[in-house]
């Protein structure tokens, strides 16, 4: 969410984010989809799991301006300076393997790493005591590279090229699971005590969009998204109204996926699935984005 003034070389505003990222093996997938769509447990099976997640809220101030090349070209240079008030930090790892037999289940070498701070129902049983503060500041850098020849045009983003937040007096609660023996009961043993300096190195973002115009109302889009290890391609059809609507079809062609996205002046709403029951997608994306102007 982002609030603040433009002009057409330069920006300047406040904005406030939370993402949550997620990297996780094939295996590690297809483990929660068998688990989720109910498929009987094969005795023997061993499942590698692999999970590493990060999850940051932020505030900050952006400021960014952009520079005339040539006659097509245009590079943006953004800055964001970022505080935080109370960290609000989850990074999950797990790894190890899990056996399905007749009765039971076996998880080795699962761990899990968490820093936040406030009230939380784990830190409320052990005794922390409530409302301890973090304070954090940081900085994020980007770049983007536009090209518009009139029929053919692309953008090109680098997020986070430089990105840190330096937290003061994070909470660290490190929880270890040890194997299992029956059932799905896995002793857990917390570490929570800990406080000092943590650093946040937040995840580069590659997007490149490109897009020509076949005809007035006619266009091919090709877009592409590059995040922790992670990369999507996206082939669309776009038809537009007076540059001021826009409806576009997607392809992601490696997930099989398919997407409609639809724009307006106001804002832009998109959702791309692989399924059309979204609860047995092995992909799912939700855009949501609106602009307001005074």
């Amino acid at each position: 969410m982002e609030s603040g003034v433009s002009t057409e070389n330069w920006q300047l505003g406040l904005f406030y984010r939370n993402e949550y990222h997620l990297r996780f093996t094939p295996e590690t997938a297809r483990f929660y989809q068998d688990k989720q769509l109910g498929v009987p447990s094969v005795s023997g099976k061993i499942y590698q799991l692999g999970l590493h997640g990060i999850q940051y809220e932020v505030t900050g101030l952006r400021a960014g301006f952009q520079f005339p090349l040539n006659e097509f070209f245009d590079l943006t240079i953004r800055g964001d300076y970022l505080e935080g008030q109370s960290l609000r930090l989850l990074d999950l790892q797990a790894s190890g393997n899990l056996a399905t037999l007749s009765s039971w289940r076996d998880i080795h070498d699962l761990q899990f790493q968490q820093s936040y701070s406030g009230q939380d129902a784990l830190l409320d049983k052990l005794g922390v005591p409530e409302g301890r503060q973090s304070d954090g500041i940081g900085y994020a850098l980007g770049l983007g590279l536009s090209y518009d020849q009139g029929l053919l045009s692309f953008q090109a983003d680098v997020d986070n090229w430089l990105g840190r937040i330096y937290w003061d007096q994070a909470l660290k609660t490190t929880l270890e699971m040890q194997d299992g023996t029956h059932g799905t009961w896995f002793p857990v043993f917390p570490d929570y005590g800990r406080l000092g300096r943590l650093t946040q190195q937040l995840p580069i973002e590659v997007k490149i969009a490109g897009q020509w115009q076949t005809t007035l109302d006619w266009a091919l889009t090709v877009r592409t998204r590059i995040t922790k290890g992670h990369q999507f391609n996206w082939l669309g059809v776009e038809w537009n109204r007076d540059s001021a609507i826009r409806l576009r079809g997607e392809l992601e062609p490696i997930a099989k996926a398919v997407g409609i996205n639809f724009e307006m002046p106001w804002g832009e709403i998109g959702v791309s699935s692989d399924n059309i029951n979204w609860r047995d997608a092995h992909y799912l994306a939700l855009q949501a984005q609106f602009q307001f102007y005074w």
